[in-house]
């Protein structure tokens, strides 16, 4: 079957030992540490949703502007983060 070359860790005895180690993958070791990533994959998926709408609510928007507007926005929210969370 043509799928079958493309097997990242092939069950025939040819895989590579340092990138496919013996024994069952865990994709998830602790819930806690899904939990931690959270805020920042809501801030990232909260700046790409709105950028069709910042971009055109800007005067003159230029990558330069739109640019500086994300290092203010993710400047503040760092701010933020460390001043509540320190």
């Amino acid at each position: 079957m043509v799928g079958d070359n493309f097997d990242a860790c092939p069950t025939d005895g040819s895989a590579n030992e340092q990138s496919c180690p013996p024994g069952e993958a865990s994709y998830f070791t602790a819930m806690s540490g899904v939990l931690d990533a959270l805020p920042a994959l809501a801030m990232a998926y909260a700046c790409q949703i709105s950028t069709p709408t910042l971009w055109n609510e800007m005067y003159q928007p230029t990558r330069g502007r739109m640019l500086l507007l994300y290092l203010y926005a993710l400047g503040g929210a760092m701010t933020l983060y460390l001043l509540v969370g320190g």
